[in-house]
């Protein structure tokens, strides 16, 4: 298990090689993702909600802003217990974001990996 929010981009590298240079890797504390008016947030990718009690809280992605995907989890409490587990000081938003918008099929395939190789706490039910 990775228990480190810098072993999430070093997993991604490992299995993705040279495919990561389609992505821009963005680590932000909740407080900075929302105030970033960073156009490299508000893309197609994936988002991991991460803090060092749950580890992997909920996996994602988005192929219009994964930014604002991501923190409709808080609007929603997804599963009921989202707001909860990701109500911790040092809770942290990692995106893997798309830097050409051509290559957001890639975005998928990230969502998958990640949520098979991380077992966040709220998984998605579409993956199997």
């Amino acid at each position: 298990m990775i228990t480190e929010i810098q072993g999430v981009e070093e997993l991604f590298r490992a299995e993705f090689g040279t495919l990561t240079e389609k992505f821009t890797v963005v680590d932000l504390t909740r407080e900075e993702a929302r105030a970033s008016d960073s156009r490299r947030v508000a893309i197609p990718g994936v988002y991991v909600w991460w803090n060092p009690e749950s580890n992997a809280i909920k996996i994602g992605k988005s192929f219009d802003n994964s930014r604002a995907r991501a923190f409709k989890h808080f609007r929603d409490d997804t599963a009921g217990r989202f707001v909860k587990l990701a109500d911790h000081p040092l809770t942290r938003l990692f995106l893997s974001n798309v830097s050409n918008p051509a290559d957001a099929h890639w975005v998928a395939a990230l969502e998958i990996f990640l949520e098979h190789r991380l077992s966040p706490a709220i998984p998605a039910r579409r993956i199997g």
